[in-house]
């Protein structure tokens, strides 16, 4: 009896591990993760940005404070693009790109997170090539980052609601990668 006990006290304790981020860390963290975790996910993830931003819960109409999200990988989309611009300006003897990641929940609403800043196109081209091995084969990709604002816009005469996050982290069950240090 005591062994099956055991047993059952061990496979609870290693689901809720596996499968999502504590219910001790959710509790202490209540305004990080806006979505499910998918097992991505770790106290640590949830609680690493409270230290810069103000936790808050997540208001559609209010602009800051820092979240999490994840999504299924077949609704992201990262992209790269050479700003077509040089960038002596900046002592670069590349030119400037940009880095976005576009998650398209509906045709109709989309999350849209975009680098603090430009950078060097090899830069970028670095993140982006990182970035995809980071998501291939997997289910489910986490995005972390700071809420800018949400705007309706019109697209084929189409109203769509345009969710902005500037980027701070991506993470997956094979890793995570940010901008820091670049």
């Amino acid at each position: 009896m005591k062994t099956k006990i055991l047993l059952l006290i061990l496979c609870l304790n290693l689901s809720s591990n596996v499968l999502a981020v504590s219910l001790t860390a959710k509790k202490k963290y209540p305004y990080s993760l806006i979505t499910g975790d998918y097992g991505i996910l770790s106290e640590e993830d949830l609680g690493h940005y409270n230290k810069t931003f103000t936790p808050k819960s997540f208001s559609k109409e209010n602009r800051g404070g820092f979240y999490w999200q994840c999504f299924p990988r077949e609704l992201v989309n990262i992209t790269l693009e050479d700003m077509g611009y040089s960038s002596e300006d900046w002592g670069w003897t590349d030119t400037a790109a940009d880095l976005n990641i576009k998650v398209y929940i509906k045709p109709n609403i989309i999350h849209h997170y975009y680098m603090r800043r430009a950078f060097p196109l090899a830069t970028y081209q670095e993140r982006f090539t990182r970035w995809h091995k980071l998501m291939a084969k997997q289910k489910y990709v986490c995005f972390g980052g700071e809420f800018d604002g949400k705007k309706t816009e019109l697209e084929n005469e189409s109203q769509r609601q345009v969710y902005y996050w500037t980027f701070e982290k991506i993470k997956t069950k094979k890793g995570n990668d940010c901008l820091l240090g670049i």
